[in-house]
Parts: structure tokens; sequence; C-alpha cells
């Protein structure tokens, strides 16, 4: 095995399964590290192989989930592998500048330590972390000089001439972050350990304001330092101070806290981490089952994996059940028949589902059961659409019943409010004649004047009869009295019939009015239930995206 201490703390203390470091044949420093880092993934991929194979003959329940799990798992590896891999020998020249960011492509899948690379990583990105962005614009421009010189050498794996760079740059800064940082993975290169603790306790103690992210960075960074002397007891205390700062959203902050527990002997709480990492993100399942580190609690780990496979199994086809009887129940609902293709993708979805639980694989199974818990959701969205597509068939019933009787009943014209002009002018004229004819037929005569001029003068004559009254004029006032009665009879009739008329249009222009109202509101209500239903039609179209198996 490299005892070197820059090896042990990239790749661990322990060794895999018949393992052989490669030679460089006189490569050089850069190419055969990448040559290193090549056939270290390429034995973690053989270790998951073995270990897939093995569990797949063991007769544990839920051994055969592990295995594909493990089998599938290690098949995406190999893939990004391929790819990484081919940018790393095909770059060499350009050193660990390619090497670290192909590698950051693997991420956590690999038994790895990465917080050197990753630190490389954060100080080479445009977008600087937080106290590097502080740091950078509070600096001499000397200073600042001396430590972007110093970093390409260091990331070229030029330790000495980086040294001196970032030494001249402590002389302006002696508190400087990044700087000590630096100087103490520089000390690990140099195989110079105390000297590596040194710098990364003056990391965490000279600073001022050190954020949490940095303070966990140094931590990790530390841990892992103890890790490679073998001090695990000491390595999980700073690991565990490490955990409290750092991110919570990462899964890889509760699997490395596991993995020093267990070296630390602590193995409740490496499996509760363990089991949290790979809830949190899948891809811990297989790493955890060949991670050297984890060797002393080989068994539990196994046992862990095996119940949580069973679970997520069991989980998936309750899940299943669930849905089916759902989809069942939309399915006998008249009010949902054609009415698109939803329920026939559904039921598609879960043929796939069924088909898949036959040998599934722990994340088929994890995938499976959210993916059913979604369908959940929008099923039951899916159901608010029985009470709209009624209310919808009510309103568009209304809306024809309110549209025929519009059309049976026309619409009130105002002229028929009042009696035609050509009545008026008749019951004018006859309300005029009339008093005068009943003088002429009760005998009365004006000497002088015939009898149709007393038709029309019959008002002056009446006038004068009752200012200045004759004897014997009894006559003319009873026929004119009557006259006027008659008169004013006609009118009262003619003014009841026009009342009556206009209570007549009044009722019909109400009750059109109600009709037309009626109608309109059922159509904006039929109108409002269909963007409803739409609606939801579309939120469910979008979600059916995140649904799929």
């Amino acid at each position: 095995m490299d005892e070197f201490l820059a090896h042990r703390f990239l790749y661990g203390n322990s060794e895999w399964p018949g393992s052989s470091t490669p030679q460089s044949n006189k490569r050089s420093e850069a190419d055969g590290r990448a040559m290193k880092m090549v056939h270290q993934i390429r034995q973690q991929i053989d270790a998951q192989k073995m270990a897939g194979d093995e569990t797949a003959k063991s007769s544990m329940e839920g051994a055969q989930i592990i295995a594909a799990e493990i089998m599938e798992q290690t098949e995406e590896l190999e893939k990004i592998t391929d790819q990484v891999l081919e940018s790393i020998i095909g770059s060499i020249m350009m050193a660990t500048d390619q090497i670290s960011d192909s590698i950051d492509m693997l991420g956590d899948r690999l038994c790895i330590e990465l917080t050197e690379i990753k630190w490389q990583l954060t100080q080479r990105d445009k977008k600087l972390d937080e106290i590097l962005e502080v740091l950078n614009e509070s600096r001499h421009n000397e200073a600042r000089q001396l430590v972007q010189q110093g970093l390409r050498h260091y990331i070229n794996e030029e330790f000495e001439e980086a040294e001196e760079r970032f030494k001249l740059a402590l002389n302006f800064d002696t508190t400087d972050y990044q700087v000590l940082m630096n100087l103490a993975f520089i000390e690990i290169h140099k195989e110079n350990p105390s000297q590596a603790f040194t710098y990364f306790r003056k990391a965490l103690s000279l600073p001022v304001n050190l954020n949490s992210i940095s303070r966990a960075r140094t931590l990790w960074a530390t841990a892992r330092l103890h890790y490679t002397e073998k001090n695990f007891a000491q390595a999980y205390t700073y690991a565990e101070e490490a955990f409290k700062h750092d991110n919570k959203d990462d899964p890889r902050v509760f699997y490395d806290l596991g993995v020093y527990a267990a070296l630390a002997g602590r193995k409740s709480i490496a499996l509760e981490k363990i089991e949290q990492a790979i809830q949190g993100d899948v891809a811990y399942f297989s790493k955890c089952s060949v991670d050297p580190d984890l060797k002393s609690i080989e068994t539990d780990i196994l046992l862990l994996l095996a119940r949580l496979s069973v679970g997520a199994e069991f989980r998936a086809r309750q899940m299943v059940e669930q849905v089916d009887e759902e989809l069942v129940y939309l399915e006998n609902k008249e009010e949902l028949k054609n009415r698109g293709s939803f329920i026939q993708e559904i039921r598609g979805i879960i043929h796939n589902a069924i088909a898949g639980l036959q040998r599934p694989s722990y994340t088929f199974c994890r995938r499976c059961a959210d993916v059913m818990d979604k369908i959940k959701e929008l099923l039951s969205q899916y159901k608010g659409l029985v009470p709209l597509y009624m209310q919808l068939e009510k309103c568009q019933s209304d809306c024809e019943r309110d549209s025929r009787v519009c059309l049976t009943m026309p619409e009130p014209a105002e002229k028929s409010r009042d009696l035609p002009k050509t009545v008026y002018m008749l019951m004018i004229s006859i309300s005029y004649i009339l008093p005068g004819a009943l003088l002429a037929s009760a005998g009365t005569t004006v000497e002088g004047m015939s009898w149709g001029t007393l038709l029309v003068l019959w008002p002056f004559w009446i006038a004068l009869e009752f200012i200045w009254p004759h004897n014997g004029m009894t006559a003319m006032q009873e026929a004119g009295l009557t006259g006027l009665l008659i008169v004013g009879i006609i009118w009262g009739i003619v003014h009841l019939v026009r009342w009556v008329r206009a209570n007549k249009y009044d009722r019909m222009s109400r009750a059109y009015s109600i009709v037309r109202q009626q109608f309109h509101r059922s159509e904006r209500m039929a109108m409002k239930v269909r963007h409803d239903i739409n609606a939801i039609h579309a939120a469910i179209r979008e979600q059916m995206v995140e649904v799929q198996l």
C-alpha cells in the first residue's frame, strides 16, 4: 500500500481486496496521480460488481433488491467514469486542473475524500466562496498577486513554489484563512502532519467572522488528517463538530460522520447516519456496501440495506394497490367517462410499476413509491372534476332550457305600452262630437244655427247656458251633462285599457328580463366551470411529467 500521507488523505487507509498500486512507468507526477485515480475507481467498480454477485446468491430477505441496486449503480458509475477518465487521460498535460473538474463530476459515488479537490475548485471558481470573496477584496494588491501565483503553483502540484508564495502573502496578513488552508494542504503533501494540524488550527481560530461553511470545511479536513494518522476517536470528534456547522441538506455530511463513527466504534450512530445519507441520496446505497472503512460493521450494513430494501418494496407495492383501487373507482364514474386520456395514462404507469416490481432495485422501489404518492395527489385533483362536470351538465341544461324559453317568448316592444295613434284620434273625435249629438237629439235648437254647426260649437252654448240660464233650456243642460259624463266614461275606459296594456308590458318585460338574466347567469357559470376544469386538467398535465416510470 502507498504509505504517503497525501495518498491516504485522498484514498483512505484501507486497500481494496486484491488491489495493488499501478506502476508509474516513468510518467510525470501529474500523470501518475491521474493513473492512481483511474486505478482506484476501477477497483471500486470491481468491488461493487463482486458485492452485487455475492449478494444475489444470498438467501437473505431483500437480497435480490440489494443486488439489483448495486449492479444498477455500478453500471451508472461505469458510464460516468468512462466519460470522466477519457477527459482525464486525454488531458494529462493540463494536470490537476482537468483532473479536479473531472473527478468532481463523479461526486460522492467514490470512496475517495474530495475535500482538497473541492477546495481547489472553490478557489478557481469565478463565483468565489463568501469568505474568499471578502479576503480577495480586502487584500493588498501585492498580497493578492502572491495568493494567485501560489494557487497556480499549488494546483499544478509545484508545492515548494506554492509554499514560498503563500508564506510571503502570510506576511501581509497572518490570519488569512485561504492562505492558511493552502499551507495546511501543502504540508500534507510534504508528509508533515503536525505542521498541517497547526495550520488547520490557525485557520479555525485566527480569522475574524469565519462563516459556518468555512469552519465546517476546515473541521472535516482536520478529521480526515486524524483519520490518516489512525486516530479515529479524534477524527470522530472533529467530524461531529464539522457536522454541526455544515449544510444538513447535503447527504454527504451524514455519510462521512457515519464512517468516522464506525471507525471510532460507535456502531449505532454510524448506522443511523448512513441510513440518513441513503435516504437523502441513493448513491450511498452501493457505496456503503463496499466502503473499506465500513468493514468493521459490514454485516450490520448489509442488514440495514436489507431492511431498507424490504421496506421500500413493501411501500411501493402498497402504494400501487392504493392507486389501483382509486383508479378503478374513477373509471366507474359516469361523469369522467370519455373525458380524455388521463386515466389510460395512469393505468399504463401502474402496468409499468407492476412489471418493474417483479425484479426491482432499491432505487426503483423508492421511485415507484414516490411516483404513486404523486399520482394519488393527481387522482385526488382529478376526483375533484366529478362535481365540476356535474355542475357543468346542470349549467348546460339550464342554458338550453332558458334559450328555448327566450326563443318562444318574443321580446316585448316599447310601442305596445300605449294605444295606437289612430285610436287616440278616433276617441278624441267621438268625445267632442258626442255631446253635440246628444244636444241635437234632445231637440235643442238655436235660432239661425244648423244641426251640424251645433255639433261643432256646442261647448260655447253649454257654457252660456250655465252662465246665463234661460227658462226652457234644462234639456240642453241635461244633454250637455250627459254628453260630458259619457265622454268621461270613455276616457276612463281608455286610460284603464292603457294601464292594463302598460302593466302587461311591464310583466312581460320583467319575465323576459328574468329569463335572459337566468340564461346569461347559467352561461357565465358554465364558462367558469369550464375554466376550472381546464385549469385542473392543465395542472395535472404539467405534473404528469414527474410521474413517469
